[in-house]
């Protein structure tokens, strides 16, 4: 199925909000989990942040490469670290940037499978809510849980935010912001992505004393990642951008996508310069199409 069939044009808000209210008539508000119980849900939950770029002095990679020893020990007490990018430093750059892209590129791929997976089973159950059936206990709870992960109770807005990221933009970001694999904290923690930990001792520390999530694998961190993307309320641009993809029969593609990506540092409008820049110059954006 292409991605572009993802995409049902009578799938409009109308239908669908009707189509919410007959999953919590089927079940799915059971348990305390309704509308209102989702919305007080949402009003507790603590936004993801956007990231620990967007939030802190930029770090400057002349400084964090500077410290071998730091990065030398870091690598040893990592089992997770990919063995492909042990060694990454000691490349030329061309050959950093093209192991780093082999490295991530099955994982990012395996984690936009898994949101893949997940669209076509809620849009198939839309589907079958639309057409006035219900759903079994089963697929409720398959739903209810949807809803929690994604904190959205509005399924035309669920929808929205269950869908892939492009790998150009995944790769590109990943290259920036662990320095394509060479980062201290990359090298110790799997933080690909820079994300910010809110907690005083968990995560791993930067070098102004300002901490990051830490991951058990690399792709704890890509998944943690696409999350952040696809439910932080500085998003909604680049999410509504690839919906309109998705309505217009389009490729979801990187390219198409890269300016709502302001947010996601303090350089505002600069870094998606950057990231255009590297997803044309290593044609990253041949990993957005289906293989033909």
């Amino acid at each position: 199925m292409l991605l572009s069939e993802l995409y049902d044009d009578q799938l409009n808000e109308g239908p669908w909000t009707d189509a919410l209210k007959r999953l919590a008539m089927a079940g799915t508000v059971a348990t305390g989990i309704g509308t209102a119980g989702i919305s007080a849900y949402n009003a507790q939950k603590s936004p993801e942040p956007v990231t620990a770029v967007a939030q802190i002095p930029q770090v400057s990679q002349t400084d964090v490469k500077s410290e071998p020893a730091i990065q030398k020990a870091q690598k040893s007490i990592n089992p997770n670290f990919p063995k492909s990018l042990t060694d990454v430093d000691k490349l030329q750059p061309g050959a950093r940037v093209e192991t780093f892209i082999k490295t991530l590129l099955p994982m990012v791929q395996a984690e936009n499978n898994k949101i893949l997976q997940d669209r076509r089973r809620l849009i198939q159950d839309i589907k079958i809510l639309k057409s006035g059936k219900k759903l079994s206990n089963e697929e409720t709870t398959w739903v209810r849980g949807l809803v929690e992960k994604y904190g959205e109770d509005n399924l035309y807005e669920l929808a929205k935010k269950v869908d892939i990221i492009p790998p150009s933009i995944a790769l590109a970001q990943a290259g920036i912001e662990s320095s394509w694999g060479t980062d201290p904290k990359t090298i110790s923690s799997n933080a690909f992505y820079g994300q910010k930990s809110w907690s005083k001792s968990g995560g791993v520390e930067g070098p102004y004393g300002e901490r990051y999530r830490a991951f058990k694998t690399p792709s704890h961190s890509i998944a943690a990642y696409m999350t952040n993307l696809n439910t932080h309320n500085a998003y909604d641009e680049f999410r509504d951008a690839r919906a309109e993809l998705r309505k217009t029969g389009k490729p979801v593609v990187g390219l198409e996508l890269v300016p709502k990506l302001v947010a996601y540092t303090d350089t505002g409008s600069q870094y998606p310069k950057k990231l255009k820049s590297i997803i044309q110059g290593r044609n990253l954006g041949q990993y957005d199409l289906p293989k033909k």
